[in-house]
């Protein structure tokens, strides 16, 4: 299963949105994007990202979000069903029921400094590439008994 949603970056030149996609068994990152909007293009882009990561591309794999226009966009709807995403969405205003998505949210930001300020789109980016790189292969996870999903990937039985 993956979950999604958009959290946003301060910079000089404004708020850049930081679109994730998250695997909620493994806490891998498998896609993401820096954008100066959040419109459904740029959310298509990260799963565009996360659907090239995937191991097995012809298993289905649940997408969890919140109920944001760019996730029941069209043009987000039919790559995700051409992916064979299945689409599940939170109730209207719940919070709690993408409780992953919004962890997913703090941990970059907290543990990687991403609530300074930013000098722009392209510092931005950079953090952001540093970031993920750091989370999904060095970070130890709590979760998977304080493995880094390096090797937390490499047991037995993994599956996306």
């Amino acid at each position: 299963m993956w979950v999604s949603d958009i959290t946003y970056l301060k910079t000089y030149k404004g708020n850049r949105y930081l679109i994730l996609k998250t695997n909620a068994y493994s806490r891998k990152i498998v896609g993401y994007n820096v954008s100066k909007s959040m419109s459904a293009d740029e959310c298509v882009k990260a799963l565009r990202m996360a659907v090239k990561s995937r191991i097995y591309p012809h298993n289905s794999i649940i997408h969890h979000s919140d109920r944001g226009l760019q996730y029941c966009s069209k043009e987000y709807v039919e790559t995700a069903n051409q992916a064979i995403l299945l689409m599940s969405m939170t109730a209207t205003s719940s919070p709690y029921d993408n409780a992953l998505a919004e962890r997913m949210n703090r941990t970059p930001r907290e543990e990687f400094n991403l609530y300074n300020i930013l000098k722009d789109n392209e510092q931005a980016n950079n953090v952001v590439n540093e970031s993920v790189e750091l989370y999904n292969s060095y970070r130890p996870h709590l979760s998977l008994d304080n493995l880094n999903l390096t090797i937390f990937i490499k047991i037995p039985n993994y599956e996306e």
